[in-house]
This record gives C-alpha cells, sequence and structure tokens, in this order.
C-alpha cells in the first residue's frame, strides 16, 4: 500500500487514511478535549504525510509513525498557543469492529471498558499513558520511550508497576 501511496495512488492513501485516523484521533483525545485542534492536527499530519510521501521510507510502525507526528504537531501548537493538557484520559470507548456486532456484545464491552477506565483512572497519568500506549495502541516499549521521552527500561518498569498496581485493585 504504502508503495501505491509513494506513487500518488489516492485511494491507497484514503484507505490509508481510513485505517489510521480512528487510533490517531483516539491519541488526541487523551492529550486534549479541543476538537479543532485535533481536527487540524490530524489534518496536518496527513496533509504533510502526503506531501513528503516520496521521501518517507517505508517506517517499522506506521502506527508509531503517526502517533509521533500527531503528538509532535500538538506539542507544536501548544508551544505557540495558551494551550491546556488533560490531567486524566476520558475515553477508552473502542469503535464496534463491524456494524453486525450484536446488543449483547456491545453492552459487555461498554461494562468492560467502563470497568478498565475506572481501574485506569486511579492509577498516575504516567502509568496511565504507558498502559494505554501499550495495551490500546500496541506500542513497542522502545516506541513508548520516544514518545514519553523517558528511557526503555523506565517504560518496562512503569508498566510492570502498573499492571501490579491494577491487579490489586482488581482484588480488592
Amino acid at each position: 500500500m504504502w508503495q501505491a501511496i509513494q506513487h500518488g495512488d489516492t485511494l491507497a492513501f484514503a484507505q490509508f487514511y481510513d485505517l489510521h485516523v480512528h487510533a490517531l484521533y483516539r491519541y488526541a483525545q487523551r492529550i486534549t478535549h479541543d476538537e479543532g485542534l485535533i481536527d487540524d492536527a490530524i489534518q496536518d499530519v496527513f496533509f504533510e504525510l502526503w506531501n513528503k510521501r516520496a521521501k518517507i521510507n517505508h517506517p517499522n510502525s506506521f502506527r508509531f509513525y503517526l502517533l509521533a507526528m500527531l503528538r509532535n504537531r500538538i506539542m507544536y501548537v501548544a508551544k505557540n498557543t495558551k494551550f491546556t493538557f488533560l490531567e486524566k484520559e476520558d475515553d477508552f470507548q473502542e469503535e464496534s469492529s463491524s456494524p453486525e456486532t450484536a446488543y449483547i456484545e456491545e453492552e459487555v464491552m461498554i461494562t468492560q471498558q467502563t470497568e478498565v477506565k475506572n481501574y485506569l483512572s486511579k492509577l498516575p497519568e504516567n502509568q496511565q499513558q504507558a498502559l494505554v500506549l501499550r495495551f490500546f495502541e500496541e506500542l513497542s516499549y522502545p516506541e513508548i520511550a520516544t514518545l514519553m521521552q523517558i528511557k526503555e527500561q523506565s517504560v518496562r518498569n512503569l508498566i510492570q508497576r502498573s499492571i501490579s498496581k491494577l491487579r490489586e485493585l482488581m482484588k480488592s
């Protein structure tokens, strides 16, 4: 798909956009509730990606590449405007995988997400962010370290402590 995009295939780019835009949107919502900023930042990321497509080598992980671009864009805007970051992550709802998802499965998923959100909200923000990036966005430890601007071993320790704390919370 990336080779087609590099050669100017707009249909492939539209498919690429559809494949990644929801994950970018969820990640941006964990940084800010400013819907305008989120929409603009995501648009900027894909605009820049399209304009520089010929120069970009195939990254190991497009998801990481896009999340890093988005985070950098939001940080750039934050430096140049009055901007407030969220103290807590509010939305962990994933979109259903298909319109055929049964009502019961939806209710179970919503209940589980509410429970996870409740447990996660009891963790410090850096632990929440590390867990979300690792298990919801499926990033590697080096990728998380880069995004959080900490050492890889610190990420591993943070996730380990977070999981231990979650287990304690779930038992009680």
